[in-house]
């Protein structure tokens, strides 16, 4: 008896679109494609397209049964940077500040091929403190990986993630 449960509900569960986890996907989607982020804030950053581009990719890779494919895909995502900026968060005397702010903001469209009401146009948006005595070139760099992980992450849960 307890066989034939144990059977029933592995039966019933891999015809389910929910996953332990914590993504949901529809069985019969297959396939994926980022296409190429477009730049257009004021402030750019020359291969922060390609990097956010390729992040997704990876991720969406490393984390679903998805397979990459440019040709005929079930689902996909296209982006556009519009907003890449410094802010001063904590002014002090003298003109200068205690903490400087790194915002990117990131629209991404999703498109399920053959299902429309599934498509979603959402603005992501992050941010990452750094010290107002600091160079923003010594640590732009470590500032844009925390917040591009924050930026996929955010976008992977929105598409996969956000009935669980």
């Amino acid at each position: 008896m307890r066989l034939l449960l144990a059977i029933f509900i592995m039966t019933t569960l891999s015809n389910c679109s929910i996953s332990l986890s914590g993504i949901s996907i529809d069985p019969n989607i297959k396939t994926f494609n980022v296409e190429r982020f477009e730049n257009i804030a004021d402030l750019l950053e020359p291969t922060l397209a390609i990097d956010l581009t390729e992040a997704l990719k990876d991720r969406i890779r490393n984390s679903s049964r998805l397979e990459w494919s440019n040709k005929d895909p079930d689902i996909i995502f296209t982006g556009t940077i519009t907003g890449f900026r410094i802010t001063s968060e904590a002014p002090q005397a003298g003109a200068t500040s205690a903490i400087n702010q790194l915002t990117i903001n990131l629209r991404i469209e999703y498109e399920e091929v053959n299902n429309d009401d599934k498509a979603w146009k959402k603005t992501f948006s992050r941010f990452a403190n750094f010290p107002g005595n600091s160079a923003f070139n010594t640590v732009k760099d470590p500032l844009i990986e925390e917040i591009s992980e924050y930026l996929v992450q955010d976008i992977f849960n929105e598409a996969f993630a956000k009935n669980w």
